[in-house]
C-alpha cells in the first residue's frame, strides 16, 4: 500500500472556506499552488495543528493526527511535522548553532554530530555558527529554520513559501539546497508557494489551490500540457538531463540523447543530474534552420497538438526525441508558420533562460 497524507478538511472563516479532500504521497515533494487567498497558509496551518478545522479527519501513513468525529486532535507538537515558514521563526536569543541543536534535541534524543555536519555542508552554515538571528539576512536565517526542521527528524517538512522573505539573488541557492537536504535526508514535503516556477525546479507533483479548494492535481511533468493556464500561470516546459563541460560552455545532455547549452554552472556540479524549467513562451518556433540567432540552442521538434491558448495565443505542443515540450506563440505566428498543417518545425531557446536546478548551481541568473 502506498503512504500517504490523507486529508479530508472543511473550514470556515468569515467569507472563506477551506474544503479539501485529498491524498499526498508521502514521499518526494508535493507542490501547493495557488494565488494570495487561495487557502495555502490555511491549509497548511491545519496540518500542523496550528489551526483546527471545524470538521474533518488528517491522517499521515494511517496514523491519525485529527479526527473531529472522534474527537482526536494530536497537538502540533506531537504530529512530527517540521515547519518553515514564511518568516523563520529562530530563536532571537539563541546562536544558529544553538538553534541547530535544539532541533537536534527536539525528539529527544542524542544529537547525531554526523548528522549535524552534512546539514551544515548542504546548506552552507558554518561560517554562521556563531552568529546571533538578528545578524543574519533573509536567506541565511532561511537556511538555518531549514536545517532545525530537519534535524527534528519530522515525518515531513511543511514549507509555506519558504523564500518569500529571501532576495532574489540568494534564492536559487537557498532552492537548490533545501532540494539536496530533502534527497539526502529522505524526508518528504508539501512546498506551498504562489510562484509555479519555484514548485517546478522542487517538487514531483502539483496541487493547485483556489478558493480552498483542490481544483487540480498533476506530475510535475505535465507542466507543459497547459492544464494550469486556466488559472493564470504560465505554461512550463521542464527537463532533466546530466550536466557536461563543452569547451567554454556548461550542457545538459537528456537520457534521449538531446545536449543543450544552459547557464554556466559550478565545476562540482558536473557530472550530476539536474532540471532546467523553461517558460512556453521562451520558445522560438520557425519552419527553417535559423541562420543566425541571439539564441543558443536549436533543435528540429514535431508538432504534435496545436490548441488555443486565449487572449490571441496559441499553445504548440512538440516532441524532441522522447521529451513533450510546449511553445507559446501568438496567433500571428502560428498562422505564419501554418502550424495547423503540423509537420516539423525548429525550436530556439537561449541558454541564458536555462538556469539549472538541482544540486548544480547555476553561477547566473534567470533574466526576467
Amino acid at each position: 500500500m502506498t503512504a500517504t497524507l490523507d486529508v479530508r478538511i472543511k473550514d470556515q472563516s468569515g467569507e472563506f472556506a477551506l474544503d479539501v479532500d485529498t491524498a499526498v504521497p508521502s514521499s518526494g515533494v508535493t507542490g501547493v499552488v495557488g494565488h494570495s487567498g487561495a487557502g495555502k497558509s490555511s491549509l497548511l496551518a491545519c496540518l500542523a495543528g496550528i489551526r483546527r478545522p471545524l470538521q474533518g479527519r488528517i491522517a499521515l501513513d494511517g496514523r491519525v493526527l485529527l479526527d473531529t468525529d472522534r474527537g482526536v486532535c494530536v497537538p502540533p507538537e506531537r504530529r512530527r511535522f517540521g515547519v518553515v515558514l514564511q518568516r523563520p521563526s529562530l530563536f532571537p536569543h539563541l546562536s544558529v548553532e544553538d538553534n541547530l541543536l535544539y532541533g537536534a534535541r527536539c525528539r529527544g534524543r542524542p544529537v547525531q554530530a554526523a548528522r549535524v555536519g552534512q546539514l551544515m555542508r548542504a546548506l552552507a552554515l558554518k561560517p554562521l555558527m556563531t552568529r546571533a538571528p538578528s545578524t543574519l539576512s533573509g536567506g541565511e536565517a532561511q537556511r538555518v529554520a531549514v536545517a532545525r526542521a530537519v534535524l527534528c527528524e519530522p515525518d515531513m517538512l511543511l514549507l509555506d513559501e519558504p523564500l518569500s522573505a529571501v532576495d532574489v539573488q540568494a534564492r536559487a541557492a537557498v532552492m537548490d539546497q533545501l532540494k539536496q537536504v530533502c534527497a539526502d535526508s529522505g524526508v518528504s514535503a508539501i512546498f506551498v508557494s504562489h510562484q509555479i516556477a519555484e514548485v517546478a525546479q522542487l517538487a514531483e507533483r502539483i496541487m493547485v489551490l483556489s478558493a480552498g479548494r483542490v481544483t487540480q492535481a498533476l506530475a510535475i511533468t505535465e507542466l507543459a500540457s497547459g492544464r494550469l493556464h486556466e488559472f493564470g500561470f504560465p505554461t512550463l516546459n521542464l527537463i532533466e538531463g546530466r550536466l557536461s563541460q563543452v569547451e567554454d560552455q556548461s550542457v545538459l545532455t537528456t537520457p534521449s540523447g538531446w545536449a543543450f547549452q544552459v547557464l554556466p554552472v559550478q565545476q562540482r556540479a558536473i557530472a550530476e543530474t539536474a532540471r532546467v524549467v523553461i517558460n512556453a513562451r521562451e520558445l522560438t518556433l520557425s519552419r527553417t534552420p535559423p541562420s543566425s540567432s541571439s539564441n543558443d540552442n536549436s533543435v528540429e521538434a514535431n508538432i504534435t497538438q496545436v490548441s488555443d491558448h486565449g487572449k490571441g495565443r496559441t499553445l504548440v505542443h512538440l516532441k524532441v526525441k522522447d521529451i513533450q515540450l510546449a511553445a507559446e506563440v501568438s496567433e500571428y505566428a502560428a498562422t505564419r508558420l501554418d502550424v495547423q498543417s503540423m509537420g516539423s518545425v525548429h525550436v530556439s531557446f537561449a541558454a541564458p533562460r536555462c538556469a539549472v536546478r538541482g544540486s548544480a548551481l547555476s553561477t547566473g541568473a534567470v533574466a526576467g
